[in-house]
């Protein structure tokens, strides 16, 4: 009996007369659907997948229920596929190494790869930068490290799974499972829209920190504060990479406060310029 689900890979695949390429011809040579996703995902950078949609169209005049229903769930699973695909941090066609073959074969850890990727490349678009004092290059001297690390599991799920949930969590500006003293400071912060606070772990005690933002209205002064942070007793105390100045940062419910306090006020004649100022209470966004 033929297969109509090969039928409608086929079709996808060709373009061809729905009524010509499955019904009319059902010695048709198939092909596979692995085959059909490569294709698919390598034809989506350059916009060829926009075919899919008027020709499932084309499709479902033809088609009875069964098959309708068929070719959707088809659809969506190749989308699926191919988003996901696109977002990994490496070709699953090129994997070689065990760490690489276990993630290719596991839709868990390919989803905990590709929402890494994602988070990687917004976290990079922060520390980026005319101003960015070194902040992307140690970035991305922690990310070789933590490949490293990564690496290291093998073929091992389990391992795996933790070092991109941690990893993630890092450049999501999420705290880790695991409590630690510098995990109440980290986050997204903003200051009625104008003001931003951005606290990236580093490890249990310390955290990157960047403060940015401008004079509202006129932007007559700009802010930019990049350092290093070390929490000291209910404190998280900042370094500027380029001014040496420092920011004490405090905890405000779930929020930051950047008090006025004078190594503060100096930090702010040092980084914003003429009456800028960082001494706010953040909300917290993320």
């Amino acid at each position: 009996m033929y297969d109509a689900r090969q039928g409608i890979v086929s079709y996808l695949e060709s373009g061809l007369d729905m009524s010509h390429s499955v019904f009319g011809n059902p010695r048709r040579t198939i092909l596979r659907s692995d085959d059909l996703f490569r294709r698919r995902c390598d034809e989506n950078s350059s916009g060829a997948s926009a075919k899919a949609a008027p020709a499932s169209e084309g499709l479902l005049e033809h088609a009875g229920p069964a098959v309708k229903t068929a070719l959707m769930v088809l659809v969506t699973c190749l989308s699926l596929r191919c988003d996901l695909a696109a977002g990994q941090s490496f070709d699953c066609r090129k994997a070689s190494s065990s760490t690489e073959k276990a993630i290719c074969a596991s839709a868990e850890l390919s989803a905990l790869d590709s929402r890494m990727t994602t988070a990687w490349k917004k976290s990079t678009e922060i520390f980026t930068g005319p101003e960015a004092e070194g902040m992307d290059v140690t970035l991305r001297n922690e990310q070789r490290e933590w490949l490293g690390k990564r690496n290291a599991c093998g073929g091992n799920m389990s391992c795996l799974r933790f070092a991109y949930q941690q990893r993630t969590a890092v450049l999501e500006f999420r705290p880790f499972p695991e409590a630690a003293p510098v995990d109440r400071f980290v986050g997204k912060f903003d200051h009625q829209g104008f003001m931003r606070v951005y606290v990236q772990r580093l490890d249990a005690n310390s955290a990157r920190v960047l403060v940015e933002g401008a004079e509202p209205k006129t932007a007559r002064w700009l802010c930019h504060f990049e350092g290093i942070g070390t929490v000291h007793e209910n404190r998280l105390e900042a370094i500027d990479a380029e001014t040496e100045h420092r920011l004490l940062l405090e905890q405000d419910g779930s929020g930051i406060l950047i008090p006025n306090l004078d190594s503060n006020l100096e930090a702010n004649f040092a980084n914003c310029g003429l009456n800028g100022m960082m001494n706010f209470k953040y909300r917290r966004t993320r």
